[in-house]
């Protein structure tokens, strides 16, 4: 399992297992910290780390992305990912298949009365991701929310990995910014083919961690991060969500076919 403590002390862990099948979440941030469909492990890591020895670990973006917001005083990926969201119970059979994580959005200089939450579940080999931002405050309130996606390349790296039968290599080497599709083929050839279907979702960010000599990159990860807005457009008025408003973005995951490690 690609099941790391990745907090100060014991993490709180939700699990959803099914067969070959399992999901790992860390309350601390809403982490992704395993996931596996047909015993094949889809995102992060072995280890849990990059070259820099930060985690390479799967987390939302919320309110917002990048250092984009860092001038008013947000955090870089804004402040979910280092939040302790609490588990809510909307389902009729807690745990079975599925759960809901909650937590206001509080950062220095944000309004207030913006509520981030995350339904996830797993059921015959689907993974599905639902992300809602509701505001209850006074006043509208900025929101470019991402899910922060390392995907796992198994041994052959992403050299030759393609999303919809084009090449990310180079846009995983210039930090690219490119639109999304509402399904995504993301093939990593020796190692998994993966159905990314998306609602909510405008742009998506390329990355992988360079190495000291600016030549080289992490290859047993790389970066394809769903992003409602060009994270630049961050405080301009489409990605206001209005009081009493709600914006809710979906992810759905499922195994095309293994590919083996060839």
């Amino acid at each position: 399992m690609d099941n790391n403590p990745l907090s100060d002390g014991k993490p709180e862990l939700l699990e959803i297992s099914s067969g070959r099948d399992y999901l790992i979440v860390e309350k601390l941030g809403a982490k992704i910290v395993g996931l596996s469909l047909a015993g094949v492990q889809i995102l992060n890591t072995p280890d849990g780390l990059r070259f820099d020895h930060k985690q390479a670990v799967t987390h939302p973006c919320s309110p917002n992305f990048g250092a984009f917001g860092m001038d008013l005083g947000f955090p870089k990926h804004g402040s979910i990912r280092n939040t302790l969201l609490n588990e809510v119970d909307h389902a009729s059979e807690p745990r079975a298949g599925r759960f809901v994580l909650s937590a206001p959005i509080m950062a220095d200089g944000y309004p207030s009365g913006v509520t981030f939450s995350q339904e996830f579940s797993l059921h015959e080999g689907v993974c599905r991701i639902v992300t809602t931002h509701k505001n209850e405050g006074a006043v509208s309130a900025p929101v470019v929310s991402g899910e922060h996606f390392y995907w796992a390349a198994g041994q052959t790296g992403w050299d030759k990995a393609a999303i919809n039968e084009k090449s990310i290599a180079d846009l995983v080497k210039s930090e690219g910014v490119a639109d999304i599709a509402p399904e995504n083929r993301i093939v990593i050839p020796g190692h998994a083919a993966i159905l990314l279907k998306q609602s909510g979702y405008t742009r998506a960010v390329y990355w992988s961690m360079p190495h000291m000599d600016g030549r080289n990159f992490d290859k047993h990860y790389f970066c394809f991060e769903p992003v409602e807005f060009d994270p630049s457009d961050f405080g301009k008025a489409e990605t206001l969500i209005q009081p009493g408003h709600t914006r809710t973005s979906v992810i759905q995951l499922s195994l095309m076919q293994d590919l083996g490690k060839n």
